[in-house]
């Protein structure tokens, strides 16, 4: 039996000598000369077929793909499994070391490694095959010159002018795909300066190799006998532009316009809206930049479905006549979405939204939406059973212009946003109590470019009512004076700033980073103003108050970094480090509840509960009631080795460590305040494994955690690495905690 449980989880079932499995191949590097990192990963991409994905001693893949057995119909569950999740062997015969040794030299000789040379070898052991590749460099070719040889005198100065920037520097090592992107970059800035017909495969370069000296010269040179138009700037004629165009029953009207022939049918979009985001001009030199620019806005209006632009040659002046067309959504628009809720506070469950949406409000683009949403949750994990309803309206209004700050324009690559929202949400927890919240906010999106973005909420106002309290939550706020202050009625009034640098989304880069910094501030003016009218400061027991209801006063800052070290296509080291400060000042002696920061659950310290570490060392021993910890200052820091076993199955081992505390000492929770030489004894630390199942559309995670430093323990300083043991029912009872979430934890 166990023979042949190991010949499953090997994934060598019907695997035979005459076709062994393909282990795989190494790239030896012999020789002096030491490859950059390109060129390895270069190699390294073309080094096929790739094996089969291995997990320890086994191959999930293969032996999901042997275990499910032949199929009798291509649908079903069992059809998933073995195609979406099982892999298919991969065998010696696939495998063409031949072919890969011609295209691996071709690589090389792209990159400026001539005259190399690769040998091969295979090694077969059993019914496994393995090809080890020897490669041997010869030293790559330097550019020493590059010479511009055009013939015409006018289109080759503005080439020389394009040399500033060019991507060929004189002492780089030759490289064909860099060579490429040069010829791109010279088409797109001629065509962004009026040659319209230029093409790129007008252009060529010819390389001469110095043999002396492994140098090579390059000669820029432009294909002969062309049309005359392909050396001429072109400058744009009329511009007709179709607001709302259709192929059938379409007749409009043409007004004369600023200088544009404006079309229109029905006359829904004001035109001095849609001329704003037209950035080609009559009578100027066309513009490759302008024309995205223009397809870009008028997209991101969000009233459009396509947007085309149609160039046509006057022959009589030499110029284009341009048409602009543009087809619109839908005007209005219902949907209806059913989705499982799944929370970081390991809150799980059915839920459903209703939208209403209606694109074109006030003729000038802005979106009004209606949302109505609401779910039934139950926590899983723990020793009781915890749930959750929630419902709520919002009422949103998003407007593709500042109504104030008219300099967030100057960028004219992205469209700066309105945002105006208000709304009530309904939360009730069920053994605790229910939670009503109305919120409006105003405020900003914009980008500075593709990377950077920007949020600025000038007014974001909230006012949250606490009632049907159980009676063990109150005789628990008896008790911890401190956190019922947090969860009385209270008025938030402030407003918040976020920045965001993300560079996560470039697949060619090894390094990416990403970075969000969040500002909130509540209280301040409100305060301002109370003091000056009354001269009297307000006390914890007498705060200032707004129509009867005290106002919360308080400063915070929540930066988070995300570093990611892509090794491969197949595994990604994944690091976030967050940093969370909330300081009470003024009117309040503690943060609002909705404002505190918790730490634990799916997307934290995954090895123990959502909202259970902390604050600090303190520990809340509450038989079945499952009361959040939380606090005012958070530190966390996550490691995540992400692998895959296939295209759908992937992998992860994790280290999570954090823990949240207190910015003023509570008698009620002793050990929970923050203390610089204490606090790093406090970390809740957890590690485990985790499983994700990438369907496209979102990713389902699975991930098994346990602890490795309980900071409310006294033995061992809370270490408990010693008390590891699977083999153990209690062990695993107590200390297993399963994370189920969609999408990845950062």
């Amino acid at each position: 039996m166990s023979i042949v449980v190991n010949v499953n989880c090997t994934g060598l079932k019907n695997i035979t000598r005459e076709d062994p499995l393909y282990k795989g191949a190494d790239i030896n590097y012999i020789g002096d000369v030491n490859p950059e990192m390109e060129v390895k990963g270069e190699l390294k991409e073309v080094n096929k077929p790739k094996p089969n994905g291995k997990f320890l001693w086994m191959r999930p893949g293969p032996a999901i793909y042997n275990m499910v057995g032949e199929l009798k119909k291509e649908k079903g569950f069992k059809f998933w499994l073995k195609t979406k999740v099982g892999k298919p062997p991969v065998l010696a015969s696939m495998a063409y070391p031949e072919n890969v040794t011609k295209i691996m030299t071709n690589r090389l000789f792209n990159m400026g490694y001539f005259n190399s040379k690769i040998d091969f070898e295979s090694d077969t052991s059993g019914k496994l095959m393995k090809i080890e590749y020897d490669v041997n460099l010869n030293t790559p070719h330097k550019i020493e010159a590059i010479n511009y040889h055009i013939g015409d005198g006018v289109l080759e100065n503005e080439v020389m002018e394009l040399d500033k920037s060019s991507l060929l520097k004189i002492g780089d090592t030759y490289n064909l795909e860099v060579i490429k992107k040069e010829r791109e970059r010279i088409e797109f800035a001629l065509k962004d300066s009026g040659y319209y017909y230029f093409n790129r495969d007008f252009l060529y370069f010819q390389a001469d190799t110095l043999k002396e000296n492994d140098h090579v010269n390059l000669k820029l040179k432009i294909k002969p006998n062309l049309p005359l138009e392909t050396k001429q700037k072109i400058r744009l004629n009329k511009i007709y532009i179709l607001d709302d165009y259709r192929i059938n029953d379409y007749a409009p009207d043409t007004v004369l316009m600023k200088g544009y022939y404006y079309i229109s049918n029905r006359h829904i979009f004001r035109p001095e809206i849609i001329l704003s985001h037209v950035h080609l001009r009559p009578n100027e030199l066309y513009s490759r930049k302008l024309q995205y620019r223009t397809i870009n806005q008028l997209m991101n209006l969000g009233v459009y479905k396509y947007v085309n632009t149609i160039f046509n040659r006057d022959s009589i002046s030499n110029s284009l006549n341009t048409t602009i067309l543009m087809t619109p959504l839908k005007r209005t628009s219902i949907s209806a979405e059913v989705n499982a809720v799944v929370r970081t506070t390991n809150y799980i469950g059915p839920g459903v939204r209703l939208t209403w949406r209606h694109r074109n409000l006030f003729s000038g683009a802005e979106e009004l939406y209606i949302n109505l949403y609401g779910s039934f949750e139950v926590q899983i994990g723990g020793d009781s059973l915890n749930t959750a309803i929630e419902t709520g309206i919002e009422i949103g209004l998003d407007i593709p212009r500042p109504l104030m700050f008219k300099r967030l324009t100057l960028n004219k690559e992205f469209i700066p946003r309105t945002k105006i929202s208000t709304g009530f949400t309904y939360y009730r927890r069920v053994e605790l109590y229910t939670m009503n919240t109305f919120f409006i906010t105003y405020g900003y999106n914009w980008k500075k470019n593709r990377k950077v973005s920007h949020r600025l909420n000038i007014a974001d106002i909230s006012f949250s009512d606490v009632s049907d309290q159980t009676e063990a939550f109150k005789e628990y706020l008896e008790n911890n004076p401190t956190v019922a202050v947090s969860f009385e009625d209270q008025f938030i009034i402030g407003g918040n700033y976020m920045y965001s640098y993300d560079d996560l989304s470039n697949p060619n880069k090894t390094h990416t980073t990403y970075f969000n910094g969040l500002f909130d501030v509540s209280g301040n003016i409100a305060y301002v103003i109370h003091r000056a009218i009354t001269e009297e400061p307000p006390t914890f027991e007498e705060p200032y108050t707004l129509f009867g209801v005290p106002f919360s006063q308080y400063v915070k800052l929540t930066p988070e970094f995300r570093y990611y070290f892509k090794l491969n296509n197949r595994n990604v080291l994944a690091t976030r480090a967050l940093v969370g400060v909330g300081i009470p000042i003024g009117n309040s002696r503690v943060l609002p509840y909705i404002k505190q920061y918790y730490s634990g659950g799916t997307n934290s310290v995954r090895a123990f509960l959502a909202r259970t570490i902390g604050p600090g060392s303190y520990y809340a021993d509450i038989d079945n009631l499952n009361i959040d910890q939380t606090g005012d200052i958070k530190l966390e820091v996550n490691a995540e080795y992400r692998f895959s076993f296939s295209r759908r199955l992937k992998g992860a081992l994790f280290l999570d460590v954090g823990n949240v505390w207190l910015s003023n000492e509570d008698p009620s929770r002793p050990g929970g305040e923050f203390n610089f030489n204490t606090f790093y004894k406090q970390f809740g630390i957890g590690t485990g494994l985790g499983f994700r199942i990438d369907l496209e559309v979102f990713v389902f995670r699975i991930d098994l955690a346990w602890p490795l430093h309980v900071p409310y323990l006294e033995e061992n300083n809370g270490w408990v690495i010693d008390d590891i043991n699977f083999f153990s029912k209690d062990w695993r009872r107590q200390n297993l905690v399963w994370n189920f979430a969609i999408g990845y934890p950062f």
